[in-house]
């Protein structure tokens, strides 16, 4: 790389209390990534509910997401597993399915069967055209 982020001016901020978040700063701009553990049964569920699909990824990481802000504006951008999934619903793409899924289709027979998906009709990847999203912000009055 011709640069680095600290050979252009880039700072670390401070982690969050709880260790989960980390982020840089570079040229007004902030950058700040959040981790988080796989989703349990019941936040999966309730995406599963939520968004009238089944089945979702098994690992989901539904606390972790990056957000881009430019600290002079205030205005932000946000990357997260619920908006990306709201996306690949409603804007389908052609399924995708990668090597490992025929170990996948073995090994949940009956709940594909159940759910009566065909072989070529489940994009195993969530292909999305998600590209992040403009939260809203609200005004005091």
């Amino acid at each position: 790389f011709p640069s680095t982020p600290r050979a252009d001016g880039g700072e670390r901020m401070p982690d969050s209390e709880d260790g989960l978040s980390r982020g840089i700063r570079i040229k007004g701009w902030e950058v700040r990534s959040t981790k988080s553990s796989i989703a349990d049964a019941q936040t999966i569920a309730f995406y599963e509910d939520e968004l009238g699909v089944k089945p979702l990824p098994e690992l989901l990481f539904d606390g972790a997401g990056v957000e881009i802000a430019h600290a002079q504006t205030g205005w932000r951008m946000h990357f997260n597993a619920r908006e990306a999934l709201k996306a690949w619903k409603a804007n389908p793409l052609p399924p995708i399915q990668v090597g490992i899924a025929t170990h996948w289709q073995r090994s949940r027979q009956q709940d594909i069967a159940d759910l009566g998906v065909r072989k070529l009709d489940y994009d195993w990847t969530f292909t999305t055209p998600y590209c992040g999203h403009v939260p809203l912000t609200s005004q005091s009055g």
